[in-house]
């Protein structure tokens, strides 16, 4: 223990230096988000993960420990920088005799405007890890690292969903934001397909927690599936909120993300010690939800600035076909408990996203499967979102 918490600063200090490498791949990766060259990043990612996870399993074997870790992240950032310069330089060789021209009034008004992104990811990333800090602090470190797992589970949503189509609408939105109507299109389908899809994940990761539990970890992970279910209002929040992130980056407002980021992140320094000395773990899990639902009310709020959305009709048939697949979950408990483990997960999940789905396409019909088929057409083009 007293080893591992010695390797902490020297693991800070490499993180920080090759974290600074890995922002130096940025404007070669945003050239080629802005040219649309979603097939080139996303073999770049690829390779720098498969590379980086290689040499991490390769170092633990080898006997490298705590430094195997350290040097998985610092691989795949060598890694990102290397093939996104090598990608973007391919297609078009950078200017390397106009280097030593430096204008200090362009670098000034960038500083200058650029300062509030910077702002609203301190926040943002306080409000991601706060939580985490408390409960190591207060509560027992094994503690954490069933939080921690939990939280892995809760942002299943997130990493499925939101981060495999924000690099398109995070595109698509800087190109319409001149554009209320073809910015308002592209938001409302972007939004929609994002509910459609991660509330059905976010509910069966709840619901059917102590099967998935068990079968993917074991028994003795089942301490987090209280700490999972308490997480289910972030689960279903933070996608949402990721998308609002994309929409006011590109348009250039990041002093509105900073808002709802510093609102969230003033509950939570209040909340968390509170409620996690009084009811534990799962304490601090109700209170990351009670941050990411009223951050989601401010986000939604915000956005009405720059695009049209019927909330109503947006909202609602997701969350009214949620709380119909609980009811039929819940009406069937009785049946399934006397299945296998295996079985009664499966089809537990399998009524629960069949009840999910037939209410949805009930409230919808047609329009869910035409938004679906666009959808599917902008991310493989890189086409709009458009109606």
């Amino acid at each position: 223990s007293i080893n591992a918490n010695s390797m902490v600063p020297t693991a800070l200090i490499v993180f920080a230096i090759f974290d600074l490498f890995r922002a130096a791949s940025f404007t070669a990766e945003t050239q080629l988000r802005r040219d649309l060259e979603f097939i080139r990043l996303a073999a770049s990612h690829a390779m720098a993960t498969i590379v980086a996870a290689a040499i991490g399993i390769s170092a633990v074997y080898l006997g490298a420990g705590i430094w195997s870790l350290i040097l998985s992240h610092t691989v795949a950032s060598v890694v990102y920088v290397t093939v996104y310069c090598i990608m973007l330089w391919t297609r078009r060789p950078p200017p390397l005799t106009r280097f030593s021209e430096f204008n200090r009034g362009d670098a000034h008004t960038l500083l200058k405007y650029g300062r509030w992104f910077w702002v609203g990811w301190i926040f943002e990333t306080l409000v991601l890890s706060y939580d985490k800090i408390v409960v190591g602090l207060v509560l027992k470190t094994n503690t954490l690292g069933f939080y921690d797992r939990a939280h892995i589970f809760a942002q299943m949503p997130t990493g499925a969903i939101t981060h495999t189509i924000a690099s398109v609408t995070g595109t698509v939105y800087a190109r319409y934001q001149h554009s209320r109507e073809q910015l308002s299109s592209a938001f409302r389908r972007a939004l929609r397909f994002i509910l459609r899809s991660t509330v059905p994940i976010s509910l069966l990761l709840a619901v059917e927690a102590p099967t998935l539990v068990v079968l993917l970890l074991g028994n003795h992970w089942l301490p987090l599936v209280p700490i999972l279910r308490c997480l289910l209002l972030y689960s279903l929040c933070r996608p949402v909120q990721d998308d609002i992130n994309a929409l006011l980056r590109s348009v250039g407002d990041p002093k509105r993300i900073i808002r709802y980021y510093g609102t969230q992140a003033g509950i939570l320094l209040m909340a968390t010690p509170i409620l996690a000395l009084r009811f534990g773990v799962e304490g601090a899990a109700i209170s990351m939800s009670t941050a990411a639902l009223i951050g989601i009310v401010i986000a939604l709020r915000s956005c009405v600035h720059y695009v049209d959305v019927p909330w109503t009709k947006t909202l609602a048939p997701p969350l009214l076909a949620g709380g119909a697949a609980i009811g039929a979950r819940m009406l069937t408990y009785k049946i399934t408990d006397s299945f296998s483990l295996l079985a009664g997960g499966l089809a537990g999940g399998t009524i629960l996203l069949m009840s999910y789905g037939i209410v949805l396409l009930a409230l919808e019909r047609g329009q869910l499967l035409n938004e679906l088929k666009t959808l599917y057409i902008a991310v493989r083009t890189g086409g709009d979102f458009g109606d």
